[in-house]
């Protein structure tokens, strides 16, 4: 058994369905974009030259994302994600800063009267507040925040994935009032090859992507062809067909150049191959994995999202992912707790959870030990600031993300309870 980590994809589990993401925020203007990067690069040309402020507790990504000559302020938010609001207030006011960062994390909100008193203030400093959902989304898709932004892709098996959404119509990116520059310098011109669902498939057929096991590459890809015949199935490729002539469903899409078709999503399946048949492409889909992250690392530019994540996203219902994630999260939450962890949030419905962040005195040892038990956990998050102090620093030391998506029921929750408990037994809880 295996848990954590990215995504494996599974063809064979999609569902034709209407409870999707796309349903989920119908209400909104929506630009959906390859990242939630790509979504916060939307609003540059609000942001520049700006001054935002942002919780010391964040991913570098998010501050990366912004403009060069965009200041960051930082305040402070506690070891239970609560922010100091006399101190955030004395910031605004000290500061003069017309933009607010605001994040929930893990899927939990912020207390009401912490909403109710940055409401306030969006009327009494004029400040316009960017709500960062990526972690609530499925809690509540919007409170405060006058422009949302999300990365999709941390909730499902998808390559790539974003969306900026607001409640009112906003300009697109050609009308100069979000994304600075011109067109040339934000959208990706030159693409290495055209958006293609059968180039993805050619990804999958790839020998190279097989390694030791070439021979079975009929098993591989079995979902596109028939393993006698090599027939090409119905199936997906009647799906690749259909995409390939229609329109496109989400808004500026002609603004916004979509996403090549990642190497990505053939690492996917080539996880789920490794997980479900044993194939022998785990350092394969590892390598991939990396590769791409880097690679998004160094991307400038803005996408929207490839045809093959809307294709994915269309087939995804959300109903069922959300009473997953809370049934898991409340029962680890539960155990847990009885062996004497501090479970950073509460899982409480109906409140939807991205992960189960953990508190442990010994946390890397912790996470080695999971690994070893082939339990992939994330940490929320390495800070890369030398000025960070506090309950941020703190909290980068100690805190641990426990994996309870939808790909896990009962079965999973038992053995990943059982790994905590070995872990605590070996003196790695306090």
């Amino acid at each position: 058994m295996e848990l954590g980590s990215e995504f494996d994809l599974d063809f064979s589990q999609l569902t034709e369905t209407s409870d999707t993401i796309f349903s989920y925020l119908k209400e909104f203007s929506a630009l959906y974009t390859d990242s939630g990067r790509s979504a916060l690069r939307l609003l540059s040309g609000r942001l520049a030259g700006e001054k935002i402020l942002a919780p010391d507790y964040i991913c570098r990504s998010v501050t990366d994302a912004l403009p060069k000559d965009c200041k960051v302020i930082y305040y402070s938010v506690d070891r239970r994600f609560r922010i100091d609001l006399e101190q955030l207030e004395e910031l605004i006011r000290k500061h003069s800063a017309r933009f607010l960062y605001l994040m929930y994390y893990f899927g939990p909100l912020q207390p009401e009267d912490t909403r109710k008193r940055i409401a306030e203030w969006k009327e009494t400093y004029g400040l316009t507040v960017i709500e960062d959902t990526t972690h609530s989304l499925f809690t509540a898709r919007k409170t405060v925040g006058d422009y949302c932004i999300a990365s999709l892709r941390k909730w499902f098996p998808i390559p790539d994935g974003g969306v900026l959404y607001a409640g009112e119509k906003f300009p697109i990116p050609d009308g100069g009032m979000l994304y600075a520059g011109e067109k040339k310098e934000w959208v990706s011109q030159s693409p290495e090859y055209q958006e293609s669902f059968f180039r993805f498939a050619g990804l999958l057929e790839e020998k190279s992507l097989c390694g030791k096991n070439a021979e079975t590459l009929e098993r591989g890809s079995g979902f596109l062809r028939d393993a006698e015949t090599q027939e090409k199935k119905p199936g997906f490729w009647k799906a690749a067909e259909t995409l390939e002539r229609k329109p496109v469903s989400w808004k500026a899409a002609e603004t916004l150049e979509r996403k090549p078709v990642s190497r990505k999503a053939a690492a996917m399946i080539l996880k789920h191959l490794f997980l479900a048949e044993g194939f022998d492409c785990n350092a394969k889909y590892r390598e991939i994995f990396a590769e791409e992250e880097e690679s998004l690392n160094r991307q400038k530019g803005v996408y929207g999202m490839s045809v093959l994540s809307e294709f994915l996203l269309s087939h995804f219902p959300i109903t069922p992912m959300c009473e997953r994630r809370r049934k898991n999260a409340a029962f680890l939450s539960k155990e847990l707790t009885r062996l004497g962890y501090d479970i950073a949030v509460k899982a409480e419905a109906p409140e939807v959870l991205l992960a189960l962040p953990v508190y442990a005195a010994e946390r890397d040892r912790l996470r080695e030990r999971l690994m070893e038990q082939r339990v992939y956990c994330a940490v929320h998050w390495p800070l890369e600031r030398p000025a960070v102090s506090g309950d941020a620093r703190w909290m980068e030391k100690h805190m641990i993300s426990l994996p309870i998506d939808q790909r896990y029921g009962e079965e999973e929750m038992e053995y990943l309870l059982k790994c905590m408990e070995i872990c605590k037994n070996e003196g790695m809880l306090s």
